[in-house]
């Protein structure tokens, strides 16, 4: 698959009156969402004109908004409840850091991914009873849940529901006593490390859940993807690595770890400065980069 090159029409001055005029009819400068809602400019050419939504706003003459960190673990669980409290269901990635004190990238950072919120919410509150009616809305949207995916089995890894499709009813019940154990846990430094699915590929017992663990699978694998890696850094972009050209002789090549391809546009990264997303799970479809997953990578060499 070929590099493809998106060449957007629109110039910076563009993107500013834009974001200008959009602010007029807020009153306010809007927020990178609602701006996309309310115009035809998309984020990749936002980011891919200005560089990114900060600096685009800035161009425009605006202070952009800065989100706080948490000191605190719990810091960060207390905001995501309130969240939940002021909207009456858990709210989505944008949701969140539309309202909220931080930024849904701080719970990658301090639980492993954003779909821990729930489980970490409910065993921070548990035995609090200031915040029993956060976790009734949890549980209500649960249960919401399991009524529309009623084949799905909650808080069961995918071998665990083949072993219990045919349980009888004492197993059942057992099962049924642990997991409101598990869930009753109290949270400790221990168990609130969060893991992927068992994959049991090679040395790596389960699959990645950050950008952290895609890097270690990248490495592993770096030789059958016939690359060599020359540098990995904390900057943008992440690692260099050379490729073997049709001529024999070896290239650079610029590669950005993502864990989803689509956070390398959340992160406001130049397409223009990298050859490639190297990443677990690939959900954007208008990337203007080749994408290397992970997790297809994977199931391929494990079927081979």
């Amino acid at each position: 698959m070929g590099r493809k090159r998106l060449i957007p029409n629109e110039t910076p001055q563009q993107i500013v009156d834009a974001i200008q005029a959009c602010a007029k009819t807020l009153g306010r400068l809007p927020s990178k969402s609602e701006f996309l809602r309310q115009s035809d400019i998309g984020e990749y050419t936002i980011n891919r004109v200005c560089g990114t939504w900060t600096k685009a706003v800035q161009a425009a003459g605006f202070r952009p908004y800065q989100k706080s960190k948490p000191q605190t673990s719990d810091e960060l669980i207390v905001d995501w409840g309130r969240v939940v409290r002021n909207l009456g269901r858990p709210p989505s990635q944008q949701d969140y850091n539309k309202i909220a004190k931080f930024s849904w990238h701080q719970w990658q950072r301090n639980f492993g991914s954003w779909s821990a919120t729930t489980r970490v919410f409910c065993e921070f509150a548990h035995g609090k009873p200031e915040w029993a009616d956060v976790v009734a809305i949890l549980e209500a949207a649960a249960a919401r849940e399991a009524e529309e995916e009623p084949e799905k089995k909650k808080c069961l890894t995918p071998a665990a529901s083949i072993l219990l499709t045919d349980a009888p009813a004492s197993l059942l019940r057992v099962k049924d006593d642990w997991h409101k154990w598990l869930r009753d846990r109290p949270a400790t430094p221990y168990n609130a490390l969060a893991y992927g699915d068992p994959i049991d590929f090679r040395r790596l017992r389960n699959a990645p859940v950050n950008e952290n663990g895609v890097i270690l699978l990248f490495g592993m694998l770096a030789t059958e993807l016939g690359l060599l890696i020359e540098a990995v850094q904390p900057e943008f972009p992440d690692c260099e690595a050379k490729y073997r050209g049709e001529d024999g002789k070896w290239r650079r090549l610029r590669i950005e770890f993502e864990f989803e391809s689509r956070n390398f546009l959340i992160h406001g990264h130049n397409a223009n400065d990298c050859d490639l997303i190297v990443c677990w799970r690939h959900n954007w479809k208008e990337c203007p980069l080749h994408v290397i997953e992970l997790s297809t990578a994977v199931k391929e060499l494990k079927a081979a």
